[in-house]
C-alpha cells in the first residue's frame, strides 16, 4: 500500500462533496491537525469542528470508518510521506516521470490492453475506479471514451465506488486502476479469501503480486512502485486502452 487508509478515505470524501459541506470540513480539520486529534475524544473533536457528537459519528460512517475508535486507530497508523527530488526540480522531475512512463510503456501487456478495449465495447455497463491519484487515470479514460461515443461511470468517493461494486451484476465491467494492486486492502469487508464477485473485474496495476481470485483479468506494467511514477504510469495505460478502443470504432 503506497498510502495509509486515512488519507484515502478522507480525501475521497472531501473531493466528492461540496467544499463547505460538514463532512468536508471535518475531514479537512482532521487531516490538518492529525497529531492533535490523536489525543482528542469525540466530544472535543466535535467542539473543535463546531458540530454535534452525532455529526462526527455520522461522518465516520459516511467515509467508511466503523466508528470513532477505528478513526483513532487509523490516526495512530497515519504516517504521511513524500518523495523529494534534487534541487533542479523541473528538469529532474520531468526526467524521472519520463523514465517511469517509458518503463511502463516498454513492458505493458498490450494483448491484455486490447482485450480490455474489446470488453469495453462488448459491455453496456462499464465503470472505472481508482483511489486518490489513481482515480485520475479513471477520469482520463472516462473522458477519452466519451469522445469516442462510449459513456462509462466513475466516482471519486471510495465508499460509493465500493457500493457500486457490491451492487453490480454480471452485466457490468469494472476497471480498477491500482498502482500497487492493493485496491481492496482499503475495504474492511472485502479480502482476498472472498468468493467471486458478480461483476467482471479488471485490475490495471504495476504490481507483480498474484491477483485475488475475484479478479478476472490483470493488465500489468513494469513499475518501481515509487511515488514519482504515480499516477503517470496508470494514465499511460488508460490512454493506451482508449487508443485500442478507438480502433474498434468508426470515429476518426
Amino acid at each position: 500500500m503506497l498510502y495509509d487508509k486515512l488519507p484515502v478515505l478522507f480525501l475521497s470524501a472531501a473531493a466528492s462533496e461540496k467544499g463547505d459541506s460538514i463532512n468536508s470540513q471535518i475531514a479537512a480539520y482532521i487531516l490538518s491537525h492529525s497529531d492533535a486529534v490523536k489525543g482528542m475524544g469525540i466530544r472535543e473533536l466535535a467542539q473543535q469542528c463546531h458540530v454535534g457528537i452525532g455529526t462526527v459519528s455520522r461522518f465516520c460512517r459516511d467515509v467508511g470508518v466503523g466508528g470513532y475508535a477505528q478513526l483513532q486507530q487509523l490516526l495512530m497508523e497515519y504516517h504521511p510521506s513524500f518523495e523529494r527530488i534534487a534541487d533542479n526540480a523541473a528538469g529532474d522531475l520531468a526526467a524521472r516521470i519520463g523514465q517511469e512512463i517509458s518503463l511502463a510503456a516498454d513492458k505493458v501487456d498490450m494483448a491484455q490492453v486490447k482485450a480490455v478495449a474489446e470488453e469495453i465495447q462488448a459491455y453496456k455497463r462499464v465503470a472505472a475506479f481508482g483511489l486518490m491519484k489513481a482515480e485520475s487515470a479513471a477520469l482520463c479514460l472516462q473522458s477519452d471514451l466519451l469522445m469516442l461515443g462510449k459513456s462509462i461511470y466513475t466516482n471519486v468517493s471510495f465508499p460509493q465506488q465500493m457500493d457500486y461494486i457490491r451492487t453490480s451484476g454480471k452485466d457490468t465491467l469494472i476497471l480498477l486502476f491500482s498502482y500497487t494492486g492493493a485496491y481492496f486492502d482499503y475495504a474492511d469487508d472485502l479480502r482476498d479469501d472472498r468468493p467471486l464477485f458478480p461483476p467482471r473485474i479488471v485490475l490495471i496495476t504495476g504490481s507483480r503480486e498474484k491477483a485475488a481470485p475475484y479478479i478476472d483479468r490483470v493488465v500489468r506494467f513494469d513499475s518501481r512502485q515509487d511515488q514519482l511514477g504515480h499516477p503517470y504510469q496508470l494514465q499511460l495505460v488508460a490512454g493506451l486502452i482508449a487508443q485500442e478502443y478507438a480502433k474498434l470504432t468508426d470515429i476518426s
